[in-house]
């Protein structure tokens, strides 16, 4: 088949090895019990494992493309969108959820520039990454909090450099000033000042082990705000221009009131 494919003689025996290793992965379940769950979920699993790049990535879905419809005829296999999964083997920015979510704390740290301008002068920040990736927090608030903790550690730092910063002297009051330049100097709104405490608070109490006590600072303005909501109509109207996939993720979004990334890797 790969001949008649004109799948070139030198590639053939990879194609076959991707086949072995997905029968070998499902097994004991046959070919045509697959479901279509089984074939998703193997892609980004067996990417990790094999360390494959894009054009690796895009060879495996070729082959059990091949496998599972034109040779086993498995009914769940036509239910996969398999261009989708082609596409998404194109190299991805080691930031991308994608490849961070799978990498280790360390990785992470060193392949992303969030993480990387502070890595030498504060371990520190490893040590947070670390443990925000122990207790699986999603990755979106590991970014973030990794961030402020180094817009804090920048803003204790001698001359605005936190090279020289012992950390084990840092406390509440260092907090509080900086909450407090966040609402004067850089006018943030009350949601973003919220956001740095609540990294804050988790860089005293799970890595230094030093839980801050009450503080006293000035908190930012929360404006009035009437939230805006779409009518029923308008909800129908906007998922009726939808269709295929991006129809199924809003609906889905809509429906459950998951966050787009939980959406997206549920879709």
């Amino acid at each position: 088949m790969l001949e008649r494919e004109r799948v070139p003689a030198s590639a053939r025996r990879w194609y076959v090895q991707r086949a072995e290793d997905f029968v070998a992965a499902v097994r004991p379940k046959r070919l045509s019990e697959v479901s279509t769950e089984d074939i998703t979920a193997f892609f980004p699993r067996y990417a990790r494992e094999k360390r494959l790049n894009d054009w690796q990535f895009r060879q495996t879905v070729d082959a059990l493309q091949l496998l599972l419809i034109d040779l086993a005829q498995a009914a769940a296999a036509r239910a996969v969108d398999w261009e989708h999964l082609r596409e998404s083997g194109r190299e991805l920015e080691a930031t991308h959820p994608t490849r961070a979510a799978a990498m280790t704390p360390d990785a992470a740290v060193e392949a992303s520039p969030i993480y990387a301008r502070s890595t030498v002068t504060q371990p520190l920040l490893k040590r947070l990454a670390m443990t925000l990736r122990a207790e699986r927090y999603a990755l979106r608030t590991e970014q973030t909090y990794v961030d402020w903790c180094h817009r804090f550690l920048q803003f204790c730092g001698t001359g605005g450099s936190d090279e020289s910063l012992n950390t084990d002297a840092l406390g509440a009051a260092d907090v509080e000033r900086f909450l407090a330049h966040l609402a004067t100097a850089r006018n943030v709104s009350a949601s973003t000042q919220n956001q740095a405490l609540n990294a804050l608070v988790y860089l005293f109490r799970r890595v230094l082990r030093r839980p801050l006590d009450e503080m006293q600072f000035r908190r930012a303005q929360r404006p009035p705000r009437v939230p805006v909501v779409l009518t029923r109509d308008e909800v129908r109207a906007l998922l009726a221009a939808l269709s295929d996939t991006p129809q199924l993720l809003a609906r889905l979004l809509y429906g459950t009131g998951m966050r787009l990334m939980e959406g997206g890797a549920a879709v």
